[in-house]
């Protein structure tokens, strides 16, 4: 006779690797997820007037890594990241790179939910105390974690037309305020600024799309893993492109470089024939729908990554310890938004770069050299 408890473990494994979304889907929640928060804030502003150019930039290197991540999806269907991980390099080999990235999507989310409280704290609801704003967003995120992946993609896929929509309204009834002088001239100040510029930008967001290897596993079809990245960086790109141009058209790269979300000070200022005034609640929505789906995103990916590693078959137990122990780190981490912004522009791009850049490269040789092995030994080469 089975034990109740094996009978649960077995009912919940068999969900979560069903767990297939669209195309459609997988494209909304990546484009609100990369769109989304770094669209209040221009990461990117040590490159001046040349902040667009360090976008595109960013979004060209995110392209060559989402390619890799697409291969790795293509040769190793139905594996998420922590699969693949044990597969090129042993169990406890992967285990302990799985525990890495784990902590590093831990870290991130604690960034992020730092990021959305603060925005509150500094732009709506200065007086409440941010533990609160913490545990309800938490709240909302821990439900969607719980539900998994299919459901944060149709709600994602329902929201994506609002979203996309209220972005681009804000923009048209911003072009009488934009000035083109803002934005020259170019390379003023030659190509190193615009080069680290798209540094800190692909740390944040476009490096980050290392996170979908993690909670992504069942496509359609797997050869859809190619246009699922590629879509998604292409669209998300161009929103943050968008809003960056944004921005600097009408606030100038100065006015710009001394807001912590001068997307929220830009729409404010929409004024059509004084009847279409204060529009920050645009602003405010695109930010809160970025960070409600980002925070759900580290935290199923913090969650698939413990039960990789510890070992259990599911990981939707998990989610509530994740969440907890994200509150409790995220109010003593960062205690001030000056010192959340110091730690975001001097120190995690160089520790997220690992990550999303080296250690990725180096899962992508091996899962090439894994892949000519076993090519060679199905033909006899070997």
């Amino acid at each position: 006779m089975s034990h109740p408890y094996s009978e649960r473990d077995n009912q919940e494994e068999n969900a979560v690797s069903k767990e297939v979304i669209s195309n459609k889907q997988a494209i909304s929640i990546m484009v609100i997820f990369l769109s989304g928060t770094s669209s209040a804030s221009l990461f990117g502003i040590t490159a001046g007037k040349d902040v667009w150019m360090a976008v595109v930039l960013s979004v060209l290197a995110a392209l060559i890594t989402g390619i890799g991540f697409a291969k790795i999806h293509f040769d190793y269907p139905d594996k998420n990241l922590f699969d693949v991980l044990e597969i090129c390099f042993g169990k406890i080999g992967g285990k302990i790179i799985g525990l890495l990235f784990t902590a590093y999507f831990f870290q991130t989310g604690i960034d992020v939910l730092s990021n959305i409280t603060f925005f509150i704290q500094t732009v709506t609801l200065p007086e409440t105390p941010r533990l609160a704003t913490i545990f309800f967003i938490m709240l909302l995120c821990l439900w969607v974690a719980k539900e998994g992946t299919e459901v944060l993609g149709r709600w994602t896929e329902f929201f994506i037309p609002l979203y996309i929509t209220a972005i681009f309204i804000a923009v048209i009834l911003l072009i009488p305020k934009m000035e083109l002088k803002n934005i020259q001239p170019m390379l003023y100040d030659g190509i190193k600024p615009v080069l680290r510029g798209a540094f800190y930008t692909f740390s944040f967001p476009f490096g980050e799309i290392v996170i979908f290897s993690a909670i992504f596993s069942s496509f359609q079809s797997k050869k859809f893993s190619f246009k699922v990245y590629i879509v998604s960086l292409l669209l998300g790109g161009i929103m943050v492109l968008i809003v960056s141009l944004t921005d600097l058209l009408v606030l100038g790269v100065d006015v710009a470089s001394e807001l912590y979300y001068p997307s929220y000070s830009v729409v404010s200022k929409i004024d059509v024939g004084n009847f279409l005034q204060r529009m920050e609640i645009i602003a405010a929505l695109v930010m809160m729908l970025g960070g409600f789906v980002k925070v759900s995103v580290y935290l199923i990916a913090i969650s698939k990554g413990l039960s990789k590693v510890f070992g259990y078959k599911s990981y939707r137990f998990l989610t509530t310890p994740a969440a907890l122990l994200l509150i409790s780190t995220s109010i003593f981490f960062h205690k001030s938004i000056l010192e959340y912004d110091g730690w975001n522009n001097e120190t995690w791009p160089y520790l997220a770069i690992v990550f999303q850049l080296f250690l990725p490269a180096i899962l992508f040789f091996a899962c090439e050299i894994k892949r000519m092995i076993r090519v060679d030994k199905k033909y006899g080469l070997g």
